[in-house]
């Protein structure tokens, strides 16, 4: 079957990147974000503590205005995620450190490499634990 057909244990919504490169307004993007939040509690059966967002990650190397326009998008779904009782995870700062620290980007400069990943995960690993054993 389709996986929007399924419920799953726990959620985690990233999306933004994209949206900000193509231009989308502050606007449009709240409105599909908070559509997809929306979705993601129909997916856990409206347990909100099984969602999980992570803001909008930045390599560090992306023009200014491309990251005062992530801080905008990170500010929306930030205020969304809280709105609705889901946990947020700021991965920004971590990925930001990708301008000076080689080793948390891939060798093409823009996405993140398993360092930083790890470090993301690090961030989250306790709460997704327990939203987990709390589902049993």
């Amino acid at each position: 079957g389709s996986l929007l057909q399924k419920e799953y244990d726990v959620v985690a919504l990233q999306i933004g990147g994209s949206d900000r490169m193509e231009g989308k307004s502050v606007e449009q993007y709240g409105a599909d974000f908070e559509a997809l939040l929306k979705l993601a509690l129909t997916k856990t059966g409206g347990d909100a503590s099984r969602i999980f967002v992570l803001s909008i990650p930045d390599s560090g190397a992306a023009p200014a205005d491309v990251a005062t326009g992530i801080d905008a998008y990170n500010s929306v779904n930030k205020d969304l995620a809280a709105a609705n009782g889901i946990g947020y995870v700021d991965i920004t700062a971590i990925s930001r450190k990708g301008a000076t620290d080689a080793s948390l980007i891939t060798w093409d400069g823009v996405y993140p490499s398993a360092k930083m990943y790890r470090e993301w995960v690090s961030l989250m690993v306790d709460d997704v634990t327990a939203a987990l054993d709390a589902k049993g």
